[in-house]
């Protein structure tokens, strides 16, 4: 009868030995498809933010990074929720002068995930297929105005159709945030539970929340400088200043926004952002001020923190809110005339009502 040999310690040491060798082979071969299978033009954006400081950014959103370390709080407060806490939304052109500044904001937003969903809306080919191999939703742009930028309203609408989160925003493309987002979101959520049950406020304050701020403009960011949520913190700590009060650059809202009800304005041209924060006041929605508390960060370039009064339809706004209202008083709609304000104590973020707002912000 015949009998297999044994296998001596040896043998079994080079046939691990082998399997190890090939297993790893075979990994270095995923890595490279996934980093060079495509070097035509339209993927050096893709493949330049996907390192950073010599780290894949796909090891970076597994969210067990140390460049964007999420606190246990955090991942506490959302382990029963089954959707997002926020879709943050934006629009781009494909640019080469705005390529280092759409590298860095796809790395800041995508680092924001499970709790963010990052969409970018465009009809360019060569953007929806950068970004859609990056990580991003895209979504096309359905209704533009002013020579085709997209008209706000629907992308509301749509990314609300597309989505259930417990916030909607769309921010400008050259914005960073950090983790000071989601703490205060979280927040937030927790004061308007407890606001629907107490008697001091009704339920449409509640159900209708707008929340805006501030930003920090710090000039010719580098990729460095963008990689990480402290280094977001510091540059701008160290080099940041802060914007005018009426210039706001994000608008995040509850789920039940009436944006039916909003003007077609459209996005990066003057006076959209005041008025949404006056009718929002008028209409007695919940308007809080989150400066104290939300770090955004504007990546300003060589094209200053005015860019949009370059424009050759920089009164499209203007224009048509006019034509709608009549007479509109702008001043009423910057950041310091919300009525509640979001502050830091201790390391703990709380909601306060504005007693006292300064005469200029008084609605007639």
């Amino acid at each position: 009868m015949q009998t297999d040999k044994p296998v001596s310690a040896g043998g079994r040491y080079r046939e691990w030995t082998s399997l190890l060798l090939i297993a790893i082979l075979c990994f270095s071969f995923i890595v490279y498809l996934i980093l060079y299978s495509d070097t035509s033009d339209s993927m050096k954006t893709f493949n330049l933010f996907k390192n950073v400081q010599g780290h894949p950014i796909f090891v970076q959103l597994s969210g067990q990074s140390t460049l964007f370390p999420w606190k246990e709080s955090v991942r506490e407060l959302r382990k029963n929720s089954t959707k997002p806490l926020l879709t943050l939304f934006t629009s781009w052109l494909d640019t080469e002068d705005k390529f280092v500044v759409h590298n860095i904001t796809s790395v800041n937003w995508l680092a924001l995930r499970p709790f963010v969903v990052p969409i970018v809306f465009t009809n360019e080919a060569a953007v929806e297929k950068v970004y859609t191999r990056a990580g991003w939703l895209v979504l096309p742009v359905r209704i533009a105005a002013a020579d085709g930028v997209p008209v706000l309203k629907y992308m509301y609408l749509d990314a609300k159709k597309k989505f259930e989160s417990d916030f909607y925003t769309y921010a400008n493309s050259d914005i960073l945030f950090t983790d000071s987002l989601l703490d205060t979101l979280i927040e937030i959520l927790k004061y308007n539970s407890a606001s629907h049950n107490s008697a001091e406020e009704n339920s449409t304050l509640q159900h209708h929340t707008l929340i805006i701020g501030r930003r920090t403009n710090v000039y010719n960011m580098t990729m460095k400088e963008g990689s990480s949520w402290s280094e977001v913190t510091n540059v701008a700590r160290e080099k940041g200043e802060l914007f005018r009060s009426d210039a706001e650059d994000y608008f995040i809202t509850s789920s039940s926004y009436p944006w039916n009800d909003i003007p077609e304005v459209v996005i990066g041209r003057r006076a959209y952002d005041n008025w949404l924060v006056l009718n929002a006041r008028k209409q007695k929605h919940k308007v809080i001020d989150a400066t104290d508390t939300i770090l955004a960060v504007h990546q300003t370039t060589k094209d200053g923190n005015y860019e949009g009064m370059k424009k050759k339809t920089k009164e499209h706004n203007h224009n048509l809110l006019v034509t709608l209202y009549k007479n509109i008083q702008y001043g009423l709609g910057a950041t310091e005339c919300a009525e509640y304000q979001t502050i830091r104590n201790t390391g703990n973020i709380s909601i306060i009502f504005r007693r006292n707002l300064a005469t200029y912000c008084r609605l007639g």
